[in-house]
């Protein structure tokens, strides 16, 4: 599945009390040409509460290494957000204007994020025991610069047996998008086939819970992604190869 966040920040400063949204935003997936109408996208706060929300509106880069680890970095010379800070009254919502304002043409897509976030606001006062309590609420969606004619390409690059720190023996598969757009791998199974040793010729298919962590996974363009699984009881020592099969998503 796609891996689009809706993340809570709470700070707990004493005491205990419910926690309800307190806007939403949409779309929290959104292509952009890089010239043109489509370089323009619009989004959407709504505030459901029957309080006022302050909410900011930022960009960032989005770079995954092998492991699928995510780095942000500020992106907001490459985009004009209108406006970039806003106050939503209760019961309405109100659009967010984002331009792209990088290079007219890219041959590779580019991966951002755009973030939503509350800003501190004054909430009813309660008489808590011990305090107080501050409320965040911050979504982190995705933003894909598109070339023309995107295409993703996703090939596997290696097939070995690993040990962990704790001496488990592990399935490790890498695979790299050589293609020029993202892809989510949606209904993964992978096709694994010992080609020598004491069961070569064994082939097994892996899906579901067995590929836990590598299923629905969005793999960017031109980026590698190494995946650690179950090691399969039913293979030997030989050579192991593996053919991924999906549902391409973007």
């Amino acid at each position: 599945m796609a891996k689009y966040f809706l993340l809570w920040t709470v700070f707990l400063f004493a005491g205990i009390a419910s926690l309800g949204f307190c806007f939403s935003f949409q779309p929290l997936s959104a292509d952009f040409s890089p010239a043109g109408r489509g370089s323009i996208q619009t989004f959407r706060i709504a505030n459901d509460s029957d309080k006022p929300v302050a909410v900011k509106i930022t960009m960032t880069t989005r770079e995954v290494d092998i492991d699928g680890r995510e780095t942000n970095r500020d992106a907001g010379d490459l985009f004009l957000v209108f406006p970039p800070q806003i106050v939503v009254n209760p019961g309405s919502h109100q659009a967010v204007r984002v331009q792209w304002k990088g290079p007219d043409a890219v041959e590779t897509e580019m991966a951002f994020r755009i973030i939503a976030e509350q800003l501190p606001v004054d909430f009813d006062r309660r008489e808590l025991s011990g305090g107080s309590i501050n409320i965040m609420l911050r979504y982190k969606g995705a933003v894909y610069i598109v070339p023309e004619n995107p295409k993703p390409r996703i090939v596997v690059e290696n097939v070995e047996a690993v040990k962990t720190e704790g001496g488990d023996k592990k399935l490790e598969i890498t695979v790299e998008n050589e293609g020029n757009a993202h892809v989510i791998l949606q209904d993964l199974s992978v096709l694994l086939t010992e080609e020598a040793g004491d069961k070569g010729g064994t082939q097994i298919i892996l899906k579901d819970e067995q590929l836990q962590g590598m299923n629905g996974e969005n793999i960017l363009a031109r980026s590698r992604r190494r995946f650690i699984l179950p090691w399969p009881s039913e293979l030997g020592e030989g050579d192991i190869r593996a053919e991924l099969n999906f549902t391409p998503v973007r």
